[in-house]
């Protein structure tokens, strides 16, 4: 911090001329039609702050994404689709897991890995690009709804398709909780979280508790706002799918749990990264123990993360690969 008030936070004259040019071209480039608030921005950069660089940057993406938002290629969209391609946006900016994935290390052992086909999905849903062709059906057995042209219908469909998100994040959690010392077990059979049609429902993971019990039962979810009979009314809220989501688990599940000697934790996520408020707390509960059991906070926050993020990004393109049609091969 002295280093740093002494280049940039003690006045502007012990600031070189040239940190001063790049500073006014960086104003200058966020408003590049408003000298008045590229002069106000350039002298509010130029003042003692404790996180320069952030704020520079925070300054910059939110005048970009006004400037995207509007862009004529989302302006021409229906409201429902202006709707969403701001939830898509919203959560880039504003949900910490949402972007971690395309900073993980490409790695088959670690289930970290996507094909190049799966990468593209990925980054059209990021970069707001059609997928499907116009007057397409979705591929998902028993639904007979048409899909949409950028494959959103495919994440909240409730045809039976050949992949299931839920089951990638459930795979990663484990392989965290594991790394962190938990003891964790797939599908325990803990006859606590209510039936399933015809039989107890077994606990997505029974990892060591951290309170009043010995083990946890957790409950993993994987929601999208999106649906076929949304409203065009509003902005979708980051994170608020998630946790009713998670409130919703712990009604139905906490009790029983308990009950039956467990404690219960619900692991809630929405599709694009953000997460409930308790499902979070459990992620940094896993990241602490990695960090006592010897890792860097830094590296175990990444960890963490990118390895979240990374399973969500793999179930949610394999569920879309399996609505796509059959490529043409004549």
């Amino acid at each position: 911090m002295p280093l740093q008030n002494a280049i940039l936070g003690v006045g502007q004259e012990l600031i070189p001329q040239s940190v001063r040019e790049l500073v006014k071209d960086f104003a200058e480039t966020v408003f590049p039609s408003d000298p008045d608030q590229a002069l106000e921005l350039y002298q509010e950069t130029l003042q003692p702050q404790t996180k320069h660089q952030e704020t520079m940057a925070h300054v910059f993406f939110a005048a970009k994404r006004t400037v995207l938002l509007d862009h004529n290629y989302i302006l021409r969209q229906s409201v429902k689709m202006r709707r969403r391609f701001r939830y898509v946006l919203n959560s880039a900016e504003q949900a910490p897991l949402a972007s971690s994935w395309l900073f993980a290390i490409p790695n088959a052992g670690m289930n970290q890995r996507m094909t190049p086909r799966e990468y593209q999905i990925a980054l059209a849903f990021r970069l707001l690009m059609p997928q499907f062709p116009q007057n397409h059906r979705c591929q998902g057995k028993g639904c007979t709804r048409e899909m949409d042209e950028y494959g959103y219908h495919a994440l909240f469909c409730t045809g039976k398709t050949f992949f299931d998100r839920h089951q990638t994040v459930r795979d990663a959690l484990y392989d965290l909780a594991k790394m962190a010392g938990f003891n964790p077990v797939k599908d325990a059979n803990v006859q606590c979280l209510g039936w399933n049609g015809a039989r107890q429902r077994p606990a997505d993971l029974k990892i060591s508790g951290d309170g009043d019990f010995a083990f946890d039962c957790v409950d993993v979810t994987v929601v999208c706002p999106f649906s076929s009979t949304e409203s065009s009314n509003g902005d979708f809220v980051v994170g608020k799918k998630a946790q009713d989501a998670e409130e919703l688990k712990y009604h139905k599940h906490e009790e029983a749990c308990h009950n039956a000697a467990y404690g219960f934790k619900a692991f809630s996520m929405e599709v694009f990264g953000a997460l409930g408020k308790r499902s979070m707390d459990l992620l940094d509960r896993i990241r602490k123990a990695i960090i006592r059991s010897g890792q860097a906070g830094k590296k175990a926050t990444a960890i963490c993360y990118r390895k979240t993020s990374i399973a969500l990004q793999r179930g949610i393109v394999r569920q879309v690969l399996a609505h796509l049609p059959e490529p043409d091969l004549q």
